[in-house]
């Protein structure tokens, strides 16, 4: 993420008064600071902000105390232009995601502020979703890097068989669909294969136009594919832990996560010959990020 769009907002502030400049101020650092953790990617935003208030004594006091505190600062109602409100909605959500995670905790936090910034719900809702699914969409390019073809089909048969894990694909879930068919070009005979062990596709009609094509599609191949049946992969730690993070996120995305969909990952983790103390660690993690933690 770029750091370009909170210096335009920043000079998008000079037009107003210094009770702006503050919120706006606290918004960002309250943003950096609401998941618990300032991460390297967050301190160029913060670096800015600090330098761009050395002339503003208030606002760079108010600052440091946030940092201090490390929580949010409690945000007043404001007044500014619709188009301005989302510019620096916009903004908040490049900080969130320039770790490349958007936890739960500055998700309901940028909420409270689209709200206080008089921004519609609906509007506050499609922006976070934009900023999920491009974070989405970058953490799937990465993990592509460097598989090679036997690598790429055997993650497409894993993230089909997580998807189908508890026997139900929720809206959410059926995002990850188009990732199948970047990972290799026997799309269509993989959906053929879990079809022949699982009966979930109802909710499929629900989610796309062309459900009646994808499962007829699913229905007319007769091949099997278990996890018995898959090799192991010699990839590096790193590799393997990108494969388990994404995985998760995948089984955790519709706010449930049970035992049957754990002992899957575990399993897939075996093949993976990927720590299971450090699997148990990345489960809690990603539940903590995606606020199945308290």
């Amino acid at each position: 993420m770029s750091k370009k769009r909170i210096e335009k907002v920043i000079e998008l502030l000079q037009e107003y008064d210094t009770d702006i400049e503050l919120w706006v101020a606290k918004f960002f650092t309250g943003v950096i600071v609401a998941d618990g953790i300032i991460d390297p990617a967050e301190q160029s935003y913060l670096e800015t902000l600090l330098t761009s208030t050395l002339d503003k004594p208030e606002i760079n006091r108010s600052i440091r105390k946030i940092l201090e505190e490390k929580k949010p600062a409690k945000l007043d109602t404001i007044q500014v232009t619709p188009e301005t409100a989302k510019k620096i909605f916009k903004c908040a959500l490049d900080i969130c995601c320039c770790d490349e995670e958007l936890h739960y905790t500055e998700i309901r936090f940028v909420k409270e502020a689209g709200e206080v910034l008089g921004i519609l719900p609906i509007e506050v809702h499609v922006m976070i979703d934009h900023s999920i699914l491009a974070l989405k969409a970058t953490s799937f390019e990465e993990l592509l890097k460097n598989l090679n073809e036997q690598e790429r089909y055997w993650l497409a048969v894993v993230i089909l068989k997580v998807i189908f894990a508890d026997q139900k694909v929720s809206n959410k879930e059926f995002l990850y669909f188009s990732d199948i068919y970047d990972l290799t070009e026997d799309a269509d005979s993989l959906f053929n294969e879990m079809q022949k062990e699982f009966s979930c596709f109802s909710d499929v009609y629900e989610l796309t136009e062309d459900a009646d094509e994808l499962v007829n599609t699913m229905q007319e191949n007769s091949m099997q594919v278990t996890l018995e049946n898959l090799p192991k992969m010699n990839l590096d730690s790193k590799r393997s832990h990108q494969i388990l993070k994404y995985l998760l996120t995948l089984t955790m995305v519709d706010k449930d996560f049970d035992e049957q969909e754990f002992g899957l990952i575990q399993d897939i983790a075996g093949l993976l010959e990927y720590d299971q103390n450090k699997l148990k660690e990345l489960v809690e993690s990603t539940k903590k990020a995606l606020g199945l933690l308290s």
